[in-house]
């Protein structure tokens, strides 16, 4: 834990969205973090749903994105386990994990490709791409840490 009571998985993907936001919403995101907490606030399952809206919103998520959407969803269902209170062991996350790492460096291996050959108004387009996922991610974040049981 920090000094502030946030998991580092938290401060990461805080640190994460701003790092990718606007200039003008990244200097107003840390302090909008800080405030979304409700003071005695338990944030263990912020992760979690975080992580299954990433993976799987029908409207923002990663897996309509995906060519392997099987690999997705299994790794959201785990989540999904764990906000429904299971407990999840170790083998069950590496066994997944090990699943999808081929796929992974298969489609890293592509984004770096495609990467070599785009031009510059694909790379502009891609930038505000990426502008408008940290600002929808922020709003999650943001959503769910405030509305965290006390």
């Amino acid at each position: 834990m920090l000094s502030l009571g946030i998991s580092r998985i938290l401060a990461r993907i805080e640190d994460g969205i701003f790092e990718g936001l606007p200039n003008e919403r990244a200097k107003e995101f840390p302090l909008q973090f800080l405030n979304a907490i409700n003071v005695g606030a338990d944030l263990s399952m912020v992760f979690p749903k975080f992580m299954h809206w990433l993976l799987v919103d029908s409207a923002h998520g990663i897996i309509k994105f995906a060519k392997n959407k099987e690999a997705i969803q299994t790794v959201a269902d785990l989540y999904q386990r764990k906000i429904d209170g299971e407990n999840i062991n170790l083998n069950e996350w590496l066994s997944v994990r090990e699943t999808s790492a081929a796929y992974v460096a298969y489609a890293d291996a592509a984004d770096a490709a495609a990467a070599a050959y785009a031009d510059a108004a694909y790379a502009d387009a891609t930038y505000a791409a990426r502008q408008k996922a940290r600002i929808i991610q922020a709003d999650k974040l943001l959503e769910l840490l405030s509305n965290a049981e006390i």
